[in-house]
């Protein structure tokens, strides 16, 4: 397995809501925005949307373009606003080590997730979505599996690898991925976490060569 998700905290990825909340009187340290405002679990709430998770450098550009304003003032210390982040009820840091093809080095990579009853909610809502609630489990479409695989999170592509995508999903549905059927317009067939990565990128390419050059139809979205 190429990849490694390790969470900061202890925890169960997500039953336990305030593990990360802080003390009684709430987190620890809090931030406000280059605005004033306060930095809170609603207002990280809104940014994230369907998403269950973010890297860090995602939501600060997420947060100025939804709020018109900095995440935080300028000069704040990276490791006071990612510990005040992770704090917020709701939740939670986790980072991901990927050892990188072909070279003797890992890479480390820091996201914000959600934890606690909306990440349990949504976690069943994609479970039901593809069909993972059933036994045995049905062959998945394929633009489905790319549409949710889109949804799950926001990072850049030089991000994202098989690798990541693998410990998104086992962490996320608690179903490993490669051993599921997936339905494309070859057959039904199983598919590797790079296949599933590499497929979703082509799918999101053709979807949006299809929104932008006058709803064309691309033979690639319904692969």
């Amino acid at each position: 397995m190429l990849g490694r998700f390790m969470p900061l905290s202890d925890g169960d990825h997500g039953d336990n809501a305030d593990q990360n909340s802080g003390d009684e009187n709430g987190p620890t340290t809090v931030i406000h925005d280059s605005s004033g405002q306060e930095v809170t679990s609603v207002r990280v709430s809104l940014v994230f949307g369907s998403f269950f998770y973010m890297t860090l450098a995602m939501f600060a550009a997420v947060y100025q373009r939804k709020f018109g304003c900095r995440l935080v003032p300028k000069g704040a210390s990276p490791d006071t606003v990612q510990e005040a982040l992770g704090a917020l009820e709701g939740f939670r840091l986790h980072t991901i080590l990927v050892e990188s093809a072909g070279a003797d080095q890992t890479v480390s990579l820091t996201v914000l997730m959600r934890d606690g009853p909306e990440f349990k909610r949504m976690r069943l809502d994609l479970q039901k979505r593809l069909g993972l609630t059933k036994k045995p489990i049905s062959p998945i479409p394929a633009p489905l599996l790319y549409y949710s695989v889109a949804m799950l999170g926001c990072m850049s592509l030089d991000q994202m690898s098989g690798a990541v995508l693998q410990e998104m999903l086992l962490t996320i549905t608690g179903v490993d991925f490669d051993t599921l059927s997936v339905v494309t317009d070859q057959g039904i067939c199983q598919m590797s976490y790079g296949d599933i990565f590499s497929k979703t990128k082509t799918w999101l390419h053709g979807l949006c060569q299809f929104a932008t050059e006058g709803g064309h139809f691309n033979e690639t979205l319904g692969k």
